[in-house]
């Protein structure tokens, strides 16, 4: 092997080592994020009528067992070498539109159903924004 194809070899796993730090970083970002809006949805459960607290509480506990899933799959990912990293990052990717489109889902629902409970039974309650 050449001194110059040594050097472009190192060169690419450096540039991917840095491509999967930032990776990470997003990722880890993402996932606390995620963290956050499933507490405020355990919260919106614990105060629901009981028809949507059912609704409430399946949703967290899918979207729960998601997040663990991708936690563990982080982990894994660091403990792969960087020659496994490429195969890593598509298996990442994947699982993280997954989780991604769950979350997007579930707060859809639970939206609509936010909405379809307000109009149908008003309260004296105002709903929390921004939370």
């Amino acid at each position: 092997m050449t001194t110059e194809k040594k050097k472009t070899d190192r060169r690419e796993k450096l540039l991917l080592a840095e491509k999967m730090e930032k990776q990470r970083e997003r990722m880890r970002a993402q996932l606390k994020e995620w963290g956050v809006d499933l507490e405020i949805l355990e919260h919106r459960a614990k105060k629901a009528s009981d028809e949507a607290r059912a609704e409430y509480e399946k949703q967290v506990s899918v979207l729960s067992d998601k997040l663990d899933e991708a936690k563990t799959q982080m982990k894994e990912r660091r403990k792969r070498s960087v020659a496994a990293s490429d195969e890593m990052l598509h298996g990442m990717d994947n699982a993280w539109s997954e989780l991604s489109k769950a979350f997007e889902s579930a707060a859809a629902k639970l939206t609509k159903g936010e909405h379809e409970t307000a109009s149908s039974a008003p309260t004296s309650e105002t709903p929390p924004h921004n939370e």
